[in-house]
């Protein structure tokens, strides 16, 4: 559970940024899909653990679907949230993500540039 979701968002991120996409929107679909594979993951350890009279499927369906109530606005307002902080981040504190090898110089100056 706590493995599925990061590791998702990493490889959307890189997958973004590989292919030339919005850094911005990148992140914010990488925040949100990050936090949906996180709860489908959950989803599927509930169901292995309580299967219930319905199988695997049905108590997948059962604990995916009440998830999905929540969690479904939850992820896009978390990705905007995180998409947002990542923006400020790149505004005030650029060398942050410089120094985690996150983004190269020419790339915050362009994003910098962008707001401006």
């Amino acid at each position: 559970m706590g493995i599925a979701g990061p590791a998702v968002a990493y490889l959307i991120y890189k997958a973004g940024t590989r292919a030339g996409a919005n850094t911005y929107a990148t992140v914010f679909v990488a925040a949100a899909l990050a936090d949906l594979t996180t709860y489908v993951v959950t989803s599927i350890q509930l169901a292995l653990a309580f299967p219930g009279t319905a199988g695997f499927f049905g108590a997948f369906l059962a604990f995916a679907g009440i998830f999905a109530v929540t969690q479904v606005p939850l992820a896009i307002v978390e990705g905007a949230v995180i998409a947002l902080v990542f923006k400020y981040i790149v505004q005030l504190k650029p060398e942050i993500l410089t120094r985690l090898n996150l983004l190269p110089e020419s790339t915050i100056a362009k994003l910098r540039e962008a707001a401006a």
